[in-house]
């Protein structure tokens, strides 16, 4: 599933607590469906709570193929006999949720706040750094040609200039901002979309997150879903660093016998699974 529908944490044995069980016991497993379905209707709203009028559950009726009279009776019974959600009355909602989503948002709110402040730490440095360089020219101005014919002209080594374009390259990244970097080079960025970046860079960093943008953009995707399989291929190789995925992604273009990212088509061609996000139009 894209990680940009709208996330909640969902316990792998939810089925095991004593109320869900009540409630599975008397409307049986399509009770347990009809459950998630509104938890998940209720992650969707902005306060994670739904008003207890008609059109709602006529909604609810249409997500679960049910009658709107029998999806209010449900609610009313998780509501009151098996005590999965609370309401006053006016709302409903799932005091469960409500406390994952606020752990989530509080995570995600830290987070953000300490990738801007590497942000204007990284670019406090590099404008440091550049009014050293320029007042260091022009100390040495003075001196340049009586320099220039004292001292011999010294040949750098390959060993050197790569570990020197390597360090400069992870410091450039360090400062740049992940969502800068997708709308300069994918477009607009959605309240949807910016989620799904969020939750990519709390598992990964902004800086791998940034590195998959790049490289997306230079095979030719134009949307975050083709970002997106680029990081879950590195999700799965469980990749955690910049180093792992340049190492990962290098031996990939050197191994001749294999091609990344293709799969044979039924007709026996060659089919990138990437070719469905080519050429789509941008999500912003």
């Amino acid at each position: 599933m894209s990680k940009e529908a709208y996330y909640f944490s969902h316990d792998s044995n939810a089925r095991n607590d004593p109320k869900i069980m009540a409630m599975i016991s008397e409307h049986g497993i399509q009770g347990y469906g009809m459950f998630w379905v509104v938890v998940e209707m209720l992650r969707e709203q902005e306060e994670y709570k739904l008003p207890v009028k008609k059109y709602v559950f006529n909604a609810l009726a249409m997500q679960t193929q049910c009658s709107a009279d029998a999806t209010q009776s449900f609610v009313d019974a998780c509501i009151n006999e098996y005590e999965l959600f609370e309401s006053d009355g006016e709302f409903f909602w799932s005091n469960s949720l409500k406390k994952r989503m606020n752990k989530k948002n509080n995570k995600s709110e830290k987070a953000k706040k300490a990738a801007e402040a590497r942000w204007k730490k990284a670019r406090h440095n590099k404008d440091s750094d550049k009014k050293e360089e320029n007042e260091n020219a022009q100390a040495m101005q003075p001196h340049s040609k009586r320099n220039a014919q004292a001292m011999p002209k010294v040949k750098e080594s390959k060993g050197k200039e790569s570990k020197s374009i390597n360090t400069a390259d992870e410091e450039r990244a360090s400062s740049e901002n992940p969502f800068t970097v997708y709308e300069e080079n994918y477009g607009i960025i959605k309240p949807i979309l910016k989620d799904s970046i969020d939750s990519w860079c709390e598992d990964l960093g902004d800086d791998i997150v940034i590195a998959a943008m790049k490289l997306g953009y230079k095979k030719g995707g134009r949307t975050f879903g083709y970002v997106e399989e680029i990081l879950k291929e590195w999700t799965d190789k469980q990749l955690k660093t910049l180093d792992e995925v340049r190492t990962y992604e290098n031996h990939k273009r050197d191994k001749k016998k294999t091609i990344p990212f293709k799969k044979a088509s039924g007709d026996g061609n060659v089919q990138s699974i990437f070719d469905k996000y080519r050429g789509e139009e941008g999500e912003g």
